[in-house]
């Protein structure tokens, strides 16, 4: 039995860069189209919980620094962190 070679189909390389990618996992909000959606506090406690990481900490490293800016990311290089967030952000009062 010959093998014959596979043609497949040829796609032109575009000149567009890609986007920015994300750090973040691709969470899909809960409830998308009905009545009980998911809050925004809600999807930011969750992907804190998806990355091992606490909710104050989410918001000053990956969220807060990008706030505000056009572009994610200056030249390739990661957005600084910032030392302001509110406060008692991602804070638990204990009984």
């Amino acid at each position: 039995m010959k093998k014959v070679p596979t043609k497949f189909e040829w796609w032109p390389q575009s000149d567009e860069a890609a986007p920015p990618r994300s750090r973040l996992y691709n969470l899909e909000p809960v409830g998308i189209g009905t009545p009980e959606v998911e809050s925004l506090g809600s999807y930011i406690n969750r992907l804190a919980q998806a990355h091992c990481v606490t909710v104050s900490a989410l918001l000053k490293h990956e969220l807060v620094p990008h706030i505000g800016k056009k572009e994610a990311t200056d030249e390739g290089k990661p957005a600084a962190p910032t030392r302001w967030l509110p406060r008692g952000a991602g804070f638990a009062w204990r009984a």
